[in-house]
């Protein structure tokens, strides 16, 4: 995201609209900070079960002149129509009932069998319904059940007569305006069914569609009804829900004894709760079920047992006759309280369904299992010391969102009401004030007016306080009908209060006290802002300047106020400046993120709420300035303590998050208005002026309903073919009404410059002192505010533009832009969502694209509402959209190259703009056959974005930041070519078989493979044309990515030569820069050797190749280093030096072979493992080597070519590797004897221990194929395989009871040994041992000579073929016979009986060598 200016993302300043946001945030916590309704009643003594008796509860504001007297107004009066009038007055009416129908602003009336509607606004719209032949008993208009009848039909008109109960359906069209529907009711019944003899004189409905019918032996039915007719069950029907069904069989006089009926039914939609009060004043509870469809009865309080309750509570203090009758009650939706009642002498009774109270706190799934009496509330007058009087006893009472209203008599004919609404400003206590209005008669039904839903909240659910919503479209409004017609009462808007009371004070210099009813005295002052900012309100003349003249005469502190406070700032402050705040770590309080996995009641405006709160939070105990640092003029930074600070906040760091009552029970709390209780140390420790704190108060309450609400509704409808839908949440109507608000905050704060414009400068001499301090707030203030306003003018422009989104067709607008708003809300989207605003701009562009007016409007409009969001270059951008627009429906080649060519200018003059879409232009350019202009397009976007060069410092291996993050952007322009590319080759490499290509010819918009092929080279020629060394180097590695390996060798250009020399070294460095790939890829340096051999630089080719397998920073193994050796020995050998080099890569091969052996052996280890260990040494364990050992082993040899004493002294040595050891001998050309001997002596060993557990015949065959197998290879170097000393070894160590006599003889000549080199050996091995017959030899002397009679008589008879001709085959002969004759002289002189058989084997052998020799 491009920053916006004066900010610097992750560093240690942040962007102001950042901050006023957060603050923002703050005040918005604070405002949702409230006590509930229980705990408000309680007051400071939790355990006070009573409360009205103190000056608090009922504060004679009026009498002091801190509020005006008129809390409600009188806005309609309307008489009885005079028809009905006419038809009271015959003589013959039997019946006339009377009531309200607030939902649909109709009051009614029943004459016998007839019913009258009218309108009790204005007496108007009169229609009647004459198709019931009984008396109308009562009748309710009632909810529907949900998906049973048609949309148009809303309502329910259910009535009850004599005989039967009559449904008839109200069709509800709206009208001009939703206070004006148009009503229709539905000439033929829904529904009749019979009441069996039963009189239901109450009727009531619950929002889930259920029916409840109180009749007067008391009992409660449902009527329950269904789409369709069932099996067993009517569409409709009946079902009485308190008596059994053996108590409905039992006859009359058995089950009706004194019954009490039901006089009044009220239903708690929040709770899924039904109450019931009966005409002797008993009060039931039962619970619906989580859903709403279940019934059971959770508990009941008799009159008597109420009565009792409430004289316990008040200690008999109260009279024995105060409680006379119940009249009234109504729910409580919220919070810990469920029910009132309210007494005939005006007393408020709440009763709870939840033991304690507070286990409410549980959660929403709690449901209810008592119902008690919890608190009292007197009426007025009941304080000694309070002036106002009691209100008579009464007979009628309502109560709807805290407004609690009580009817007593007046006279005779004339009722007076009470209305006792909360202070108009939030209180640490219940404080209530009253006002009485004289009726025009006695009142026959009384009841609100439900509220609009007003800016997506429906204010019926809600339980914000009035002083918070105050400015949104709505009044509270109380209907009371007369048979002498209605009036409607509407309560008076807390500013609205607040401006008559300005006018009939004259002024705000005389309401001094009415700033003090609030501990906050940001409360009222946010009245004052509203008052003179309010968009909507008629203002009499002179209120701005009154409003204005009371905002800095209260919004700041007074000296004794401000020595009142604590200091907060003892070593002076740090200023806020407006275009570089800071925050620290440790902030106490920051902006709250929305948690949309809180558990609410699931109705969408009261998850809207909830979102408020969970959004907002609970407020901090501290406020959110003291955590906060500013960069004061100093240039050193500040906290409120005025001490330095010694760490700052960083966008995106991690904040506390503080819970709310919502978050921690998922159920929403009760409000009551006047039961705000601020935290005393958000004021006692904030540097900011109340007057600061109003400002962001107003805007944070115009922002509230959708400033956390996610953007966008995504339906995925079901279905082959459906496409998701994608809706606004946040409508343009909504966000309209924020507009002209928050422009009017804007201008308040323009007309006083004074709140932002700072004409001082600070110093830092005297700190200390009260003025520097205060000096500093000052600043610290006006830096605020004004950071303030550039939030307002970013939000305003921000919600333009969405206003605009919305009138337009937004699900084609936004379509492929969705998922970036997906979960995102309004606050992200303002905040930082520059990058997703200009998007969403681009689209809504795009969308009119082709038409040039529509383009020119949408762009003007754009300018007009956010003109910092969409520029001039934003309207080149949508006019090169235009042209390219065009160019697509354009068919003439010449003219097809002019345009663009046009538009490739166009957007290499704004391509340094961050928010144009580059990626988008390109593609279209190469999509419209001009691959050529998106490489031109890239090469002028790099440019223009490293202007300075610095790129190329990071390919002379700088290391410096800023270059690096130069060419780090240089890339992301780059790939945009590159992709392109991508798809070009993705393309080209789907050529269709030569078998199929009739088949299926490539559509008109289709790119055939041939075509793309052309235009990839096209743009691979365009980047090598250029200068621009960067975006060569990308594409040689775009080259190798992709494996193009022969492409990229064909390139010639300087360029590619120092690409893959820097690849090189960084190999044989192991520090590489940021252009070449990591040097773990071997392609790079493959590629440099093949570079240069394919242009005949075979020298250099090998040289690399030598480097490259002696390289330790690569991931080679020792198989690929030798083959690289072996690879730079044919190039050697191919150029015309063969000298030196030739020799050091035979040599380096030579000993590579010597450490491969080691490795083929390190590895037989690792596989032939088990248990985790093996034995190096033989299977006696005699050299036990880990596993882990040997992968270490294994690793080091493949890691690097060693040297052949470190192979010997390292590897060979310690592993007692024999034959490896001979190896390296003789590679070394080392023949020292005795050496040699003793290796070849370890060898034998070795092998024997290896074989010990085997039988004698396998450890010989063991050692023969050892010694074959390492004689062959050595036979014909003596130095390295000394026959003499193996025969004569092998002779000493063989076992006597081996049955093969000549099994050393025949070994050697496996090994390839001359059978004539043997013989000789064999003879001096018996004449040196014949010699030594003293020594006590002569068992081993028998043993050879046994040897040679073997040998001699293998070739006399010939059982080998040793190939002789017939000279060496005579020469042979004789030798032999010198031999047998010596050894039958030696033999036939000893008397051992092994000499007398050695010599008659040997007279044998003669006469066969003498009929050989004939």
């Amino acid at each position: 995201m491009t920053p916006r200016p004066g900010t610097v993302p992750g560093g240690s300043e942040v962007d102001p609209v950042e901050f006023a946001s957060r603050f923002v945030d703050q005040m918005a916590n604070k405002d949702l900070k409230y006590t509930t309704l229980y705990n408000c009643l309680l007051g400071s003594e939790e355990s006070n079960p009573i409360s009205g008796f103190l000056d608090h509860d009922y504060p004679p504001v009026f009498e002091r002149g801190l509020m005006p007297k008129d809390v409600f107004t009188t806005v309609h009066t309307a008489p009885i129509p005079s028809e009905l009038q006419e038809l009271l007055n015959q003589p013959d009416v039997d019946s006339v009932q009377m009531g309200l129908f607030p939902e649909i602003y109709r009051a009614w009336m029943t004459i016998d069998s007839d019913l009258y509607l009218w309108d009790f606004r204005d007496g108007s719209d009169l229609s009647f319904y004459d198709g019931l032949k009984e008396s109308i008993i009562t009748m309710a208009l009632v909810p529907v059940r949900p998906r049973v009848f048609r949309p148009s039909i809303q309502h329910l008109l259910c009535v009850s007569t004599i005989s039967s109960i009559v449904v008839l359906g109200f069709i509800t069209t709206q009208g001009s305006s939703s206070e004006n529907p148009v009503l229709e009711l539905v000439s033929q019944p829904i529904f009749v069914i019979s009441t069996d003899e039963v009189r239901f004189p109450v009727i009531a409905g619950a929002d889930t569609g259920r029916i409840f019918l109180g009749a007067l032996d008391g009992t409660l039915h449902e009527i329950a009804y269904q789409s369709e007719r069932g099996w067993i069950s009517d569409r409709c029907w009946k079902t009485n829900l308190t008596r059994s069904i053996f108590s409905s069989i039992l006859p009359k006089f058995l089950t009706s004894s004194n019954p009490d009926s039901i006089a009044q039914i009220v239903a708690d939609n929040a709770r899924k709760l039904l109450f019931t009060r009966s005409s002797s004043g008993a009060v039931v509870a039962y619970d619906l079920g989580h859903d709403g469809q279940t019934f059971r009865s959770v508990g009941s309080l008799s009159f008597d047992t109420i009565v009792s309750n409430v004289m316990k509570i008040s200690r008999n203090t109260l009279e024995p006759n105060f409680v006379r009758k119940i009249i009234s009650i109504g729910v409580i939706e919220y919070g810990e309280l469920n029910l009132v009642a309210v007494t005939d002498s005006g007393c408020r009774i709440y009763f709870s369904c939840y033991s304690p109270p507070q286990s409410v706190n549980r959660g929403p799934n709690v449901r209810p299992q008592v119902f008690n009496l919890v608190h009292v509330r007197m009426p007025p007058g009941y304080c000694p010391t309070s002036g106002t009087r009691k209100p008579p006893f009464g007979h009628s009472a309502y109560i709807s969102h805290g407004v609690y209203t009580f009817v007593t008599k007046a006279s005779q004919d004339q009722d007076a009401t009470w209305f006792i609404v909360p202070l108009m400003y939030p209180s640490q206590h219940c404080a209530e004030v009253c006002s009485v209005h004289m009726l025009p008669g006695y009142v026959r039904d009384i009841t609100a007016i439900p509220l609009q839903t007003t800016n997506g909240l429906d204010l019926n659910k809600s339980q914000l306080p009035d002083v918070v919503t105050q400015h949104l479209a709505w009044s509270r409004q109380i209907v009371v009908l007369t048979p002498n017609g209605t009036v409607v009462f509407r309560q008076s808007k807390p500013f609205e209060l607040l401006r008559d009371l300005l006018i009939e004070r004259k002024g705000p210099e005389n309401i001094k006290g009415h700033f003090e009813l609030c501990a906050s005295r940001e409360q009222p002052l946010a009245n004052v802002v509203l008052l003179a900012s309010h968009p909507y309100n008629h203002l009499e003349p002179g209120i701005y300047d009154l409003a204005t003249k009371a905002f800095f005469m209260y919004g700041s502190i007074s000296e004794s106020n401000q020595q009142s406070r604590p200091n907060i700032s003892p070593a002076g402050a740090g200023t806020f400046d407006a275009h570089h705040a800071t925050f620290p770590g440790g902030m106490h309080d920051s902006t709250i993120v929305f948690n949309p996995n809180v558990v609410s009641t699931p109705n969408r405006d009261r998850e809207r709420f909830a979102s408020f709160q969970d959004a907002f939070g609970a407020s901090s105990p501290q406020s959110p300035i003291p955590g906060t640092s500013f960069s004061s003029p100093l240039g050193q930074q500040f906290n409120v303590t005025g001490v330095p600070n010694q760490q700052s906040f960083y966008p995106g760091a991690q904040q506390p998050q503080y819970a709310s009552q919502f978050q921690q029970t998922g159920v929403p709390q009760q409000f009551h208005p006047g039961a705000y209780q601020p935290s005393p140390q958000q004021d006692m420790y904030s540097p900011y002026t109340p007057r600061h704190d109003a400002l962001y108060l107003v805007v944070a309450r115009i922002l509230l309903p959708f400033w956390h609400q996610q953007l966008i509704k995504v339906s995925n409808p079901e279905g082959p073919n459906a496409v998701k839908l994608i809706t606004p949440n946040i409508n343009g109507d909504e966000v309209g009404y924020a507009i002209t608000f928050l422009g009017s905050v804007l201008t308040f704060i323009n007309n006083n410059p004074s709140l932002y414009i700072s004409r001082v400068n600070v110093t830092p001499t005297s700190m200390n002192t009260p003025d520097a301090r205060r000096a500093l707030n000052q600043e610290q203030e006006k830096n605020s505010i004004a950071a303030l306003r550039n939030f307002l003018s970013l939000t305003l422009e921000v919600l333009g533009m969405w206003k605009l989104l919305c009138e337009h067709q937004f699900h084609i607008v936004l379509h492929g832009v969705d998922d970036r708003l997906h979960n995102s809300t309004m606050k992200e989207l303002v905040v930082n969502g520059y990058s997703t605003v200009a998007i969403i701009i681009n689209a809504l562009v795009s969308k009119y694209l082709g038409d040039n007016a529509a383009v020119d409007a949408i762009s003007i409009r754009l300018r007009e509402v956010c003109p910092t969001l969409f520029k001039n270059e934003d309207a080149i951008g949508s006019k090169v959209a235009e042209i390219l627009a065009k160019v697509k429906i354009i068919s003439d080649r010449r003219d097809r190259e002019g345009m663009l060519q046009e538009a490739l200018h166009l957007c290499e003059e704004i391509c340094g703009h961050g928010r144009i879409n580059i990626r988008n232009f390109c593609k279209q350019f190469a999509e419209l056959g001009f691959p050529q202009g998106a490489v031109r397009l890239c090469l002028s976007s790099a440019q223009a974005s490293d202007p300075n060069q610095l790129a190329l410092m990071t390919l002379r291996n700088s290391n410096d930041s800023t270059a690096l993050q130069a060419y780090q952007k240089r890339l992301e322009i780059y790939k945009i070519v590159l992709d392109i590319l991508d798809g070009f080759i993705s393309t080209a490499a789907t050529r269709q078989s030569p078998l199929l290509k009739q088949a299926q010819p490539p559509s008109d918009d289709q790119l055939s493979p041939e075509k793309a092929k052309e235009y990839a080279d096209v743009m691979i020629r365009a980047v090598l044309s250029s200068e621009d060394e960067p975006f060569h180097i990308a594409l040689y590695n775009w080259l190798m990515d992709r494996k193009l390996f022969d492409r990229l060798l064909e390139i010639k250009h300087p360029y590619l030569d120092s690409f893959l020399q820097r690849a090189a070294d960084s190999v044989v460095s192991g520090q590489w820069p940021s252009d070449v790939p990591n040097p773990n890829d071997t392609r790079v340096l493959d590629l440099l050797w093949r570079h240069h051999e394919m242009n005949h630089n075979y020298l250099a080719a090998a040289q690399i190749l030598s480097k490259l397998s002696e390289s330790t920073t690569t991931n080679l193994n020792l198989y690929q280093r030798m083959e690289y050796l072996s690879r730079a020995i044919i190039c050697c050998k191919s150029c015309n030096s063969q000298g030196e080099l030739l020799e050091q890569l035979e040599a380096k091969l030579e000993v590579a072979r010597i450490q491969k052996m080691i490795l083929e052996w390190v590895n037989m280890k690792l596989q032939s493992q088990v248990g985790g260990t093996v034995g190096a040494g033989g299977e006696d364990g005699s050299h036990v080597i880990e596993a882990k050992t040997l992968q270490d082993l294994a690793g080091r040899l493949n890691a690097q070519l060693y040297n052949i004493t470190t192979l010997y002294g390292d590897y060979a040595t310690p592993l007692k590797l024999h034959d490896i050891r001979l190896e390296i001998f003789y590679s070394a050309g080392h023949a020292e004897k005795q050496l040699i001997e003793s290796l070849w002596a370890d060898i034998v060993e070795a092998e024997l221990q290896a074989s010990e557990r085997h039988s004698l015949e396998s450890q010989m065959e063991i050692i023969r194929r050892k010694l074959v197998s390492m004689g062959r290879k050595f036979k014909n170097a003596p130095a390295f395989f000394p026959v003499e000393y193996l025969v004569e070894h092998l002779e000493t160590m063989k076992p006597a009871e081996n049955a093969d006599p000549g099994w050393v003889f025949k070994t050697m000549l496996d090994v390839g040994i001359p059978y004539t080199e043997l013989l000789l050996v064999y003879e001096r091995l018996w004449r040196k041992l014949i010699s030594r017959q003293a020594a006590g030899t002569a068992s081993v002397d028998i043993q050879i000579a046994n040897v040679i009679v073997m040998m001699i008589g293998v070739f006399v008879n010939d059982s080998i073929n040793f190939q002789l001709n017939f000279m060496q085959r005579a020469e042979l002969i004789e030798k032999c016979k010198d031999l047998v004759a010596q050894m039958i002289v030696e033999f036939s002189s000893r008397f051992e009986a092994s000499a007398k058989e050695i010599a008659q084997k040997l007279t044998l052998i003669k006469d066969r060598l003498d009929r050989l020799q004939r």
